[in-house]
C-alpha cells in the first residue's frame, strides 16, 4: 500500500503538462519531485518535533556534482520545522525508508549548507534511520551506542547526563566510561591503594550511596578480588589521579542477578557510579 501511495502521483501526471527534471522521479500536487529508493521494514512516521537520525548526500540537478553527505547535518533534522516542501519530503519517509527529492538550495537550508546560488536545484538523496525524542537524539549524539545499549533506560539516562560535559566517552565491553575530569598523573596499576570518593545513583537519578555523604573516602588494592564491583574496577583502572568520570554498569557488571547485600539494589539494575580518584598509593613491596 506504501508503494501505491508513493506512486499513485503518477497517473495524475498523465494529464499534466508538467514533467519530472529526471526519469523515474514523480511530481506531488505542491511540486515535490520525489523517488523512493528503498522501502524500510518498519511503519514507524516521525511526528511533530522528532528529531531525524539520516544519512545523506546532495548533487547539482545539473551535472551530479557531489555538494554534501554524511550523517550529521549542519543542523539536526527535526520534523516539522523548515521549509515546506521539505517537510513534505520527510513526511513522505518512514523509519528505514531511502528516497530522492528534487529542491532548491534554500530549501534544505539551514540543515545543510551549500555553497550555491539559493534558486540552484539539487536532489538530496536521504535515508531515514530513526526518528527520536530530542533529549534522546542528543544522548544518542554526545554518546555513540548508549542508546542501543541501554534502551530501557534511555530516557532516565538522557534526563540524567543532561547537563554533564563529557571530556571522553569510552565504551567498555557493555559498560560506559565517560571522563569529565581528566586528570593530570598515571593511572593506577596492580597492586597500588587507591583512595577515592564516589556517589552511587539509580538512573532515575536516586542516589543509593555516597562517600561524599558519610564524609569516608574509600580505598582498595587494585587486582584484589572481591573488594568492589568488576565494572567499578574496570572503571577506575581508566582514571588518572585528580580524575573524574561517571560509570554507566549494567547490571551484570554491577550487583548482577543478586542485587546488593543489604537490599538496596534490587536484582538485574543498571547503576551510575559518579567517581573521583584522590590518590594512588603506589605498592613497594
Amino acid at each position: 500500500m506504501r508503494l501505491i501511495a508513493f506512486t499513485a502521483v503518477a497517473l495524475f501526471l498523465l494529464s499534466c503538462e508538467e514533467q519530472p527534471s529526471l526519469p523515474g522521479f514523480s511530481i506531488s500536487e505542491s511540486g515535490l519531485e520525489y523517488k523512493l529508493i528503498r522501502l524500510g521494514d518498519e511503519d514507524l512516521k516521525p511526528t511533530k518535533s522528532d528529531f531525524l537520525e539520516v544519512n545523506f548526500s546532495v548533487n547539482k540537478l545539473k551535472g551530479g556534482e557531489l555538494l554534501r553527505s554524511g550523517a550529521d547535518a549542519d543542523t539536526p533534522f527535526v520534523f516539522g520545522q523548515g521549509a515546506p516542501l521539505l517537510q513534505e519530503a520527510l513526511g513522505k519517509l518512514v523509519q528505514g525508508d531511502s528516497a530522492a527529492f528534487i529542491l532548491r538550495a534554500k530549501e534544505i537550508r539551514p540543515y545543510i549548507h551549500l555553497n550555491i546560488h539559493d534558486t540552484e536545484k539539487v536532489v538530496l538523496r536521504i535515508g531515514l534511520n530513526r526518528c527520536l525524542p530530542e533529549a534522546i537524539f542528543t544522548l544518542n549524539r554526545n554518546y555513540p551506542g548508549l542508546f542501543e545499549a541501554f534502551p530501557d533506560e534511555a530516557s532516565d539516562l538522557a534526563e540524567f547526563l543532561a547537563d554533564v560535559e563529557p571530556q571522553s566517552v569510552l565504551a567498555i565491553g557493555d559498560m560506559y566510561f565517560i571522563s569529565t575530569q581528566e586528570g593530570t598523573a598515571s593511572r593506577p596499576m596492580a597492586n597500588d591503594i587507591v583512595n577515592l570518593d564516589f556517589e552511587g545513583f539509580f538512573t532515575s537519578g536516586k542516589k543509593f550511596d555516597s562517600t561524599i555523604d558519610r564524609k569516608e573516602p574509600f580505598e582498595y588494592t587494585i587486582g584484589e578480588s572481591g573488594q568492589v564491583l568488576l565494572g567499578f574496577n574496570i572503571g577506575v583502572r581508566q582514571l588518572k589521579e585528580g580524575g573524574e568520570a561517571l560509570f554507566v554498569l549494567p547490571a551484570h557488571m554491577a550487583f548482577d542477578k543478586r542485587g546488593s547485600t543489604d537490599g538496596t539494589v534490587p536484582p538485574n539494575t543498571t547503576v551510575i557510579y559518579r567517581v573521583q580518584l584522590n590518590q594512588i598509593i603506589r605498592n613497594e613491596s
